[in-house]
């Protein structure tokens, strides 16, 4: 812009950046470096599954995009600006009475053992969610092949069983493995699914 040649003095007074400028410019990058660093996780990682996206965009809105009292105005008009769109992209207001069924988004971060808490969900939305994990379990749960191998665990129970004409039920029940897969500590969120 110095060399008078190829720029004019009219066009480098409008290129010039100003201070207020370039602290504007310092402040969006600090407030959009969450958004860069789950940009690089997402796109960096060896997978990226679906079920770490609508918790990744919670954490970010809870605990990035809050604006401070001690903040300047453009600091805070922005926060609340980004917050508003991340929300409406992702839905995350969305009740689940708003949802027709529970879609992948919601689900995929139940079966994800480092987001199964669905922490940041609603409980209205945590209980949805299993119930529809559950109900997909047992509609699964009674295939042919799978019929005829009770029938044959039916047939081998033990003698005990038979003379008091109880059977024990097997912890395979998928009420059970839900529970029990529910019951888990959260995995970190550092290790790869794909090795846990």
């Amino acid at each position: 812009m110095s060399e008078r040649a190829r720029t004019s003095a009219n066009i480098a007074q409008k290129l010039e950046i100003l201070g207020a400028e370039w602290e504007m410019m310092k402040e969006l990058v600090v407030i959009l470096k969450p958004l860069q660093v789950a940009t690089t996780v997402m796109c960096g990682n060896k997978s990226s599954p679906t079920s770490m996206v609508r918790p990744l965009m919670q954490k970010i809105v809870k605990t990035h995009m809050d604006p401070k009292e001690d903040e300047t105005t453009f600091s805070q008009n922005v926060k609340i600006i980004v917050k508003d769109e991340i929300e409406r992209r992702f839905k995350l207001l969305v009740g689940v009475d708003r949802f027709k069924e529970v879609s992948a988004r919601l689900t995929a971060p139940f079966l994800d053992p480092r987001y199964e808490d669905l922490e940041d969900e609603t409980s209205v939305i945590k209980e949805k969610v299993r119930k529809e994990i559950l109900g997909l379990l047992q509609s699964s749960e009674r295939t042919p092949s799978e019929e005829s191998r009770h029938q044959a665990q039916r047939e081998h129970e033990s003698a005990m069983e038979f003379l008091s004409h109880k059977t024990t039920h097997s912890s395979s029940s998928v009420e059970a493995q839900l529970a029990n897969y529910s019951a888990e500590p959260e995995l970190s969120l550092t290790l790869d699914t794909l090795e846990w």
